[in-house]
């Protein structure tokens, strides 16, 4: 099974970015795996990639910088504004990066339903 949906891995400072098998890689563009122990407030800027995130988080609450907590296991639609997002302790969050249309085959959710905004797994 870790040979059907890994291909190869980066390093980065906190995480990691493994790429998905040829079998997922025309649905996945990459997973991402970020793990960070924090004990004072950060604030992250994320950016708008085009493509539809699924996520989950087992850490600290992150909060938007309006001041919403940001749902533990989430879609993130296609965004078209960066977003700010603050974190007072650990990150542990896996994220799965599908192409722009890569979401179609799993996900039976109309893309305009995803279009700026974070879905609640739970909800869905």
């Amino acid at each position: 099974m870790h040979q059907l949906l890994l291909k190869k891995q980066e390093k980065l400072e906190n995480g990691n970015i493994i790429y998905p098998s040829s079998s997922l890689s025309k649905y996945v563009k990459y997973y991402w795996i970020v793990k960070t122990i924090n004990t004072e407030k950060k604030t992250i800027q994320t950016i708008p990639s085009g493509c539809i995130h699924m996520v989950f988080h087992r850490g600290s609450d992150l909060h938007f910088s309006t001041g919403n907590k940001q749902p533990k296991n989430f879609i993130r639609g296609q965004l078209t504004f960066p977003e700010k997002i603050s974190v007072s302790g650990n990150i542990d969050m896996i994220a799965v990066i599908f192409h722009p249309l890569g979401t179609l085959p799993f996900i039976k959710l109309p893309l305009t339903e995803t279009f700026n905004q974070y879905l609640d797994i739970n909800t869905i």
